[in-house]
């Protein structure tokens, strides 16, 4: 084991178009993350790679491995629905149940994010009415 050094992983992310398939990474990955916590590990940080799609020395612009999408002709730039799923886990601290069904292969980012975004405002509402 890591006789209790501590660990930062880093430049941990997938190449994909797929952006279902980079919430499906990420869940997955981090849920093994959180189990070696459990089991005593001394892991610090994660850093996903990467925040922008970039320029991969021998693939070029092809890999997209980017949380935000970039047009390379304009430079625009697109927040992923991977960002706002990662943006959920970092602020609980954990995987939010209802982002576990990105694990189901046939499930849509839109579907789970529609779903999370009314559990959100469920979560502020309370939030407010118990503050009164």
């Amino acid at each position: 084991m890591s006789e209790g050094l501590p660990i930062y992983i880093t430049e941990c992310g997938i190449a994909s178009a797929n952006d279902d398939r980079r919430n499906r990474f990420l869940i997955s990955y981090l849920q093994e993350v959180a189990r070696a916590i459990k089991a005593g590990v001394n892991v610090k940080g994660f850093f996903y790679w990467s925040l922008l799609d970039n320029f991969e020395w021998h693939l070029g612009f092809e890999p997209k491995f980017g949380l935000v999408e970039v047009d390379f002709k304009t430079q625009a730039r697109k927040i992923r629905p991977s960002a706002l799923v990662y943006t959920d886990i970092i602020q609980h601290n954990g995987i939010p149940h209802s982002l576990l069904r990105f694990l189901g292969h046939t499930i849509q980012a839109e579907e789970v994010l529609d779903k999370r975004l009314k559990e959100i405002k469920r979560e502020v509402k309370n939030k407010k009415d118990s503050s009164k």
